[in-house]
This record gives C-alpha cells, structure tokens and sequence, in this order.
C-alpha cells in the first residue's frame, strides 16, 4: 500500500455551475475516484477530506478551498474505502479505512501528503460503523465508539478505554452519531437486544447516564448533535406523525419531547445534523429530491435553504460550518457524471464567533506550551496571557477547536484571550504563571 500525491485530471477543479440560490458546487468527481465523503476545515477557507467509494485503489486524500482549487495528497493503494480523515491536534491527519468493508486500518499522514504511517491496532479492535465515526477532543485524541466501549485513540495509535459498555447498556446503533459537548461530555445512542433505543451521556469521568429511551422508527439514518448545555437534538428518519421524519429535543435532565415533524410530502427523511454558530439545526435528507433544511432551535420552524435534483448534490450529505459562515457540505453520488460534489451553501448564517472552553494546564512557567481548547478558532491571530501577547510566530492553530502557544516572557496570571477575524475568546478560568 503507498499513499503519493498528485493532481487528479479526471476531477473537476472548477464551479461547474453558475449560481442556484446559494449553492455553490465547488468540485465535481467524474470518474475513479469519486464519493467524497469526510471533510475538514483546517485553516480559514482550506479543507481536507477522503473518499470513500468501494473501488480498489481508487480512494484519495484530498484538499480543496472555498473557490473550489483542488489537488489530491494521497493516493491509497490496496483497499476498499476511507471512511473517515480528520484533524489531529499536532497537525497529522488520522484516517481510519476498511479493507474488504469489514477488516479496519489506522494511519496518520502530514497534513501536506506524502507518507503515511500506519498505527498498529490490537487485535479485535473494531470501530463501529457511525456518522460520523469519532470526534477530535482536548490533548489531540480521537474519540469513538468501539464494539464494547468508548475509547481515546493517540496519535500512535494506542487506545485507552473511557467507559466500557456494562450488561444492560448495549451496543453502539451503527445508523446513529457520536457527539462531545465543549465541556468534554459524550453522547450517543445504544440499542438493545429488545430492539428499544436510547440515548447517553458519558461526563469526562467516564460515567454514564442514560438520558431517556427514544423511538425506533426503523428509518436508516439516526443523527443527534449536541450543544453546549447539554441538550441533544436527534433526528428519526422515519419519525413523525406523517412517518416522513421528526426531530426530537432530550433537556439534560433527559425530559424528551419532539421539536419538529417534517411534512407529508417534499422534505421528509432527516439524515444528517449539525448546530450551527447561530444557534440553529442545519440538515440534509434521505429524500428525492435532496434538501438541505434548517430547523430553529426556539420556534421549531423547519425551512428549506436549498434543493437539488442531483446535479448539484444527491444526499445525505456530510456537512460542516465554515469559518466564512457558510456551509460546506460532500454529496458521494451527484453532478452530472454521478461520481459525486463538494459543495457550499451561503445559508446567511453570520460567521462562527470564536469560544475558549479550556486551558490545560491551568498554571505553568514561561515557555511552557499551552493547548487552548474551545471552537471555531481557525484564524488565530493573537493569545495574550494577563494580556501579554505571545508571539505569532510561536502561535500554532492545529485544528477548529485547539491553539497551541508558549507562556511568554513577561506573562501575568489572569485570564487568556484568542482573536480571530470573527471576534475574541476569554477563558472561563484565569491562568497562573508559576
């Protein structure tokens, strides 16, 4: 297996069309490889993603900007697709594979291409097929269910287990996703043998709650987000009074109650969620034709942003919130050729204001290097400490939710701001210089 970079003739670079509202297509795949699948943004207007069609060696690494400029930084050899790629917190890539759609590989590769190394994996560690499959949290680890608990993945590769599932708790639902809050609480929907389904939480401690069991529609996709107070949004693709779809609202006390029901007809199946910097749920659908909606957190109105017969997206559609405002979203079958788009929507969602959650450690001497953990802090122009600036040059963005940065001579115990272009962050908590 090798991973090379290089530019790929058969994808199509440019905006292939004019316009449609406020849907952009940025790339369209025409042939091998196709199915974009996972993306990331990892500098203001420059992301990353993976493929993820079931071709032998037809799957790319790929990077991509909000113009629409593509190139591919790895080529992979020898398998079936790449499920996931995502930021680590020193910069590398992590991406997770399968072989044959059932045997599981780990590697990381820098963020530039080239190599990549792969990680060792005990034997029997499994992944569970989720959407999305992990999530990135403080100290640069990966986070996600495996088949019999939730675990901590290094960047080498080595696992430690945060909550084991007990009798009585079941297992992961494949169709469902795995969600972190910014104070590092995880939740997650399990079902159980009686084919009943509910929804969790694991605090940071490693114990877990079971907020409240939740319909089983037997629809194929499952999403749930969750926000900074805790309160989880879940879609049921098949929920509702007319069967075409619901949204459901769990409080942190795990009171249940349905926030939205999609309509009879036109927008129907919920596939995929997202909270966005407004406060609001953003979502694609399972549906023909395809939609991208929009469901307001405090009325429960549900809207249509945009629509596509397939020529600019066929969903359910993977999407992400830039840090321009817009939505950024991957279609793994659509465009003309059907070899699937990357797309943007200009939703009128203002740009995300930057949040500082965590500082860790706490306290430290001059030159001790700092992981300051919040969201939306791509950008990163300035980190004072007590108001004495760090140097920009020893300031290191390694991801939307991670700065790294030296205490600086001269610093004061007090508290730590980040600026961005979208605004300023102060942490919750002071800081102390040792």
């Amino acid at each position: 297996m090798s991973l090379k970079g290089a530019l790929l003739p058969w994808v199509l670079s440019v905006p292939l069309y004019s316009q449609t509202g406020a849907v952009r297509v940025l790339v369209e795949f025409q042939a091998t490889p196709s199915a974009p699948y996972s993306i990331a943004e990892f500098a203001p207007g420059k992301f990353v993603g993976a493929t993820n069609n079931f071709t032998p060696g037809g799957n790319v690494v790929y990077q991509i900007d909000s113009e629409g400029h593509y190139k591919t930084i790895a080529t992979l050899t020898g398998t079936n697709d790449i499920p996931y790629i995502g930021l680590m917190a020193d910069g590398k890539l992590l991406g997770i594979w399968f072989d044959g759609r059932n045997k599981q590989h780990y590697f990381h590769l820098p963020l530039d291409g080239g190599d990549f190394e792969m990680l060792q994996k005990p034997d029997g560690l499994s992944i569970v097929s989720q959407w999305p499959f992990g999530v990135f949290g403080p100290g640069g680890g990966f986070y996600a269910p495996f088949r019999s608990f939730i675990g901590r993945m290094d960047i080498t590769g080595n696992v430690k287990p945060v909550y084991r599932f007990q009798a009585g708790d079941g297992v992961p639902n494949p169709f469902s996703s795995f969600a972190m809050a910014q104070d590092g609480t995880f939740y997650g929907e399990n079902q159980l043998a009686a084919g009943s389904h509910f929804v969790y939480k694991v605090s940071p401690a490693g114990t877990l709650t079971k907020l409240a069991e939740i319909p089983n529609t037997g629809g194929p996709w499952a999403p749930l987000v969750a926000t900074d107070d805790g309160t989880v949004y879940g879609a049921e693709a098949g929920g509702g009074t007319n069967k075409t779809g619901a949204i459901y609202k769990l409080t942190p006390a795990g009171q249940f109650s349905i926030a939205a029901v999609f309509p009879g007809a036109g927008l129907s199946q919920p596939a995929t969620l997202l909270v966005a910097g407004d406060g609001n749920l953003y979502g694609s659908t399972n549906s023909t034709p395809s939609a991208i909606f929009r469901m307001d957190t405090k009325s429960g109105k549900l809207e249509q942003v945009a629509s596509s017969n397939g020529l600019l997206f066929r969903c359910p559609c993977r999407m992400i919130q830039g840090s321009d405002g817009k939505l950024y979203g991957t279609s793994q079958t659509g465009g003309a050729a059907g070899g699937g788009t990357i797309f943007s929507i200009d939703a009128g969602i203002p740009p995300p204001e930057p949040r500082l959650i965590r500082v860790s450690p706490s306290a430290g001497k001059v030159g001790t290097k700092i992981e300051l953990w919040g969201s939306c802090l791509l950008g990163t122009s300035s980190v004072t400490f007590g108001g004495v600036p760090v140097r920009v040059q020893d300031i290191s963005v390694s991801s939307p939710n991670v700065v790294l940065a030296p205490v600086p001579v001269g610093a004061k115990s007090g508290t730590v701001e980040v600026r961005t272009k979208n605004g300023t962050a102060v942490s919750p908590i002071k800081f102390t210089v040792e």
